[in-house]
């Protein structure tokens, strides 16, 4: 034994890491305390918006769970449903400009946290960290 801890538990702990440390950063902005289901919504959300159903689907959750996802964004003025244009019935989810400028914040702090960690593991470790997480990615 290697006295590591096994490879899920080392990954997840490092993404809860990084995780924490840009939420911390959004935070620390004056942006509301967001999640990483806030941020896997808000960064997946396409610029023209998006139907709650599809968005479910993108981001396999439930609609129930979309539907309370979105209303916490909408409380924090981040994302809006409006009705859409061909189909009154049915809405479609858009950023707002504040919800625009935290999906900007978020890039720019994951730059300025990818910068750190290749300061601690250098651009060839960074390399290859991202490989061979494509590669598990890969199945």
């Amino acid at each position: 034994m290697s006295g590591r801890d096994p490879l899920p538990l080392a990954l997840a702990r490092a993404a809860d890491r990084l995780t924490e440390a840009l939420l911390d950063r959004l935070t620390a902005e004056g942006w509301p305390r967001l999640n990483r289901s806030h941020l896997a919504l808000l960064d997946s959300l396409p610029r023209e918006g998006s139907h709650p159903a599809q968005l479910a689907r993108d981001l396999d959750m439930t609609r129930q769970s979309m539907q309370q996802l979105l209303a916490t964004l909408e409380r924090t003025g981040l994302v809006r449903s409006a009705p859409r244009a061909d189909d009154r019935r049915s809405k479609i989810v858009q950023l707002t400009p504040d919800g625009r400028a935290v999906v900007a914040a978020v890039r720019r702090h994951t730059r300025a946290l990818e910068r750190d960690v290749t300061r601690r593991i250098g651009q060839d470790g960074l390399d290859a960290l991202h490989t061979a997480l494509e590669h598990l990615d890969q199945g």
